[in-house]
Formats: structure tokens, C-alpha cells, sequence
């Protein structure tokens, strides 16, 4: 089960992924967090949809919604 943050860190079933979120004017970003402590750079990752709704699971806007964005996280994960 995934969990958004208000910081935008993504969590998956109460586990830290290393991952964050955030919402710009024309797309979502996923991106790896900076930490100075594991020398991990900030680092953007494409993903399959432009945009998703994080609020909803089939929003009206044609968007891809929570439970799409929760698969392409896990698909992310595994790749990384």
C-alpha cells in the first residue's frame, strides 16, 4: 500500500522507498532524493504517464489516478 506524504515522500506498506513526489504546472515528478549521508544525488525518473491524480483513483480528467500511480511506483522500484 503506498503513502504519500505532505513532503512528497513515498513510502510503500510503512517502508521508506527513497522516493519522492511532486506535482509542476505540466507533469508529475517522481525523483530520488538528495542525501549527503549516503552520497545518493537528486535524481528525476521518467514515468509512463505524464500526469496522475494523487488524490483520486479514477479522476474525471482522464489523468491516471492513485492505484496507477501506486503500479507504476512498484514497476519503478524494481528497476531501480
Amino acid at each position: 500500500m503506498i503513502t504519500i506524504y505532505q513532503n512528497g515522500d513515498i513510502s510503500m506498506s510503512g517502508r521508506s522507498t527513497g522516493l519522492a513526489v511532486t506535482q509542476r504546472k505540466d507533469k508529475t515528478v517522481v525523483f530520488t532524493k538528495e542525501s549527503v549521508f549516503t552520497k545518493t544525488p537528486y535524481r528525476e525518473h521518467i514515468m509512463p504517464h505524464q500526469r496522475y491524480s494523487l488524490a483520486h483513483d479514477a479522476p474525471a480528467s482522464g489523468a491516471a489516478g492513485r492505484d496507477q500511480f501506486e503500479v507504476d511506483v512498484l514497476e519503478l522500484i524494481k528497476r531501480l
